[in-house]
């Protein structure tokens, strides 16, 4: 029992300090945490990251897997072929990380990815506000140098029942979409 106290208070820290405004952009490690928080159940992950930005974050998402003991299924993506043959291999009610990216910001791109993840019921998790406003499930989102996690149920009704006030609390939500849900479901 102490040893598992003791890695979730390493694992605390560890995003806190990943957390200090020094560090700007939202980290492989806080999205992986988020993650685990939100579906403490996961295994497996799959990543949506750009071919630039994997040879950045390839080491860190290492760690992360370690860390959060997840097995991340990665699809390194430069164009719409790519991301297309991605959705096809994601199994349905997957977990699916895609990193703010250029490829991903592409309006066409980005309406496929969360056409796909509705239809296959893939949890979408992000760093990006412009998914988080366009239906994407958990965004962990840098504004003003400070970072803040946002739900948005409006296309999940399957997990509305999964997020209780609760759940919510726990994970750190300070925003929720729409803003009457959790006054609703109660």
């Amino acid at each position: 029992m102490n040893r598992r106290y003791y890695a979730m208070a390493f694992m605390l820290v560890t995003v806190l300090l990943f957390s200090i405004p020094a560090f700007a952009k939202v980290s492989s490690m806080q999205l992986f945490f988020l993650v685990k928080q939100a579906f403490p159940e996961a295994s497996e992950v799959n990543i949506f990251i750009s071919k630039a930005n994997l040879a950045e974050e390839k080491d860190k998402i290492a760690r992360a897997t370690v860390q959060f003991q997840l097995k991340a299924l990665i699809y390194d993506v430069d164009n719409a072929a790519d991301i297309g043959n991605g959705t096809k291999k994601i199994s349905d009610n997957s977990i699916l990380i895609v990193y703010d990216d250029e490829v991903f910001a592409n309006k066409t791109n980005k309406l496929y990815i969360l056409s796909k993840c509705k239809e296959k019921k893939i949890s979408l998790i992000t760093s990006s506000m412009d998914y988080i406003q366009s239906g994407a499930l958990l965004g962990y989102i840098e504004e003003n140098s400070a970072k803040k996690i946002i739900l948005n149920i409006t296309h999940y009704d399957y997990l509305k029942e999964k997020f209780t006030n609760d759940v919510v609390q726990k994970i750190g939500v300070a925003e929720v979409i729409p803003p009457d849900f959790l006054t609703s479901a109660q």
